[in-house]
């Protein structure tokens, strides 16, 4: 495993982060994997970056990476977010998970549906960012967070001169609960809003070879002190050798999205040429730019966590 510093932080992260948004049960997913084996097979490969969310699994996410790393809190860099309140719909889903498993296959043929009528809810209000820090660290089992990340915030909250919600993430890293804080960016453009911020450590965003906007925008004026965390680096399944869509609500044809399906040539002649896989051709080209940190996989198969471990190595 290789391993970069994140910004001037002086942590040193491996390139293959996991992403922990599906480690719990949830309303549409059933818990039938051995989540804490997953982790241990990641820790054991090298891995030691975790990126989940106070939302994910309504908390369930944190809980199951502070029962596998409460008691050895040194082998794992432990990155979550906050800034998601329950959806519309989500409020109500985790009072169902304990009896909805009879009608859990007719819920998944219906997620798309269910997903667009839910309502995504957000607060930074500095209330709800006080009680969201305090139920992290319990349900995390630790008393300091690596890199604590606003979760998508509007650009209202990046822009607002009041400096309320900055000025408490100041005030949390100087108490210690957290060591780091960072922002996982909606869009470039949000990026470039937060350059004049001080003490940012880290930008997480979308970046692969097919969303590519960051390396044209961001990278080129990005101050040194943050590092980039890419998420969706094989673009939900596109730059895989499968080339579909398996993750996500996206409905994505590249045969109708000319851009798309011009990229996806376009790797997979570079593949070709150089007699490796296109997901190990994706991997190269988020690597190859120096301001990435770290790129985060996110899986809930061991097996595939070796995959992408194969294209990584």
């Amino acid at each position: 495993m290789q391993y970069r510093q994140l910004g001037n932080t002086g942590l040193k992260i491996s390139v293959i982060g996991l992403g922990c948004s599906r480690l719990s049960q949830s309303v549409f997913e059933e818990k039938k994997v051995d989540v804490f084996s997953l982790l241990d097979c990641a820790i054991d490969f090298g891995i030691n970056f975790f990126d989940t969310a106070d939302s994910y699994g309504y908390g369930g996410s944190e809980e199951i990476l502070g029962k596998s790393f409460g008691g050895r809190r040194d082998k794992a860099i432990i990155a979550t977010k906050v800034g998601y309140l329950p959806s519309s719909l989500a409020r109500f889903g985790k009072y169902l998970i304990p009896v909805i498993s009879p009608i859990r296959p007719l819920l998944r043929k219906k997620k798309k549906s269910l997903k667009g009528h839910s309502k995504k809810r957000q607060s930074f209000d500095i209330k709800h960012l006080k009680k969201a820090l305090e139920g992290s660290l319990r349900r995390l089992r630790t008393d300091y967070i690596d890199l604590y990340q606003l979760h998508s915030p509007p650009k209202e909250v990046l822009q607002n001169e009041d400096e309320e919600v900055f000025d408490f993430l100041n005030r949390i890293k100087k108490e210690g609960k957290i060591r780091f804080f960072g922002i996982s960016l909606n869009e470039v453009e949000d990026g470039i809003i937060c350059l004049k911020r001080k003490n940012i450590s880290s930008f997480q965003i979308a970046f692969n070879f097919i969303d590519d906007e960051a390396q044209h925008v961001l990278f080129p004026n990005l101050n040194p002190d943050i590092g980039i965390i890419a998420r969706i680096p094989f673009a939900r399944g596109l730059l895989t050798e499968k080339k579909e869509v398996l993750t996500g609500f996206h409905d994505v044809d590249p045969q109708k999205n000319k851009k798309i399906k011009q990229k996806l040539d376009s790797i997979q002649l570079e593949a070709t040429k150089k007699e490796k896989g296109v997901s190990e051709v994706a991997t190269e080209f988020i690597l190859n730019h120096p301001e990435v940190t770290t790129a985060i996989i996110g899986t809930r198969s061991i097996e595939h966590l070796k995959a992408n471990l194969k294209a990584f190595s």
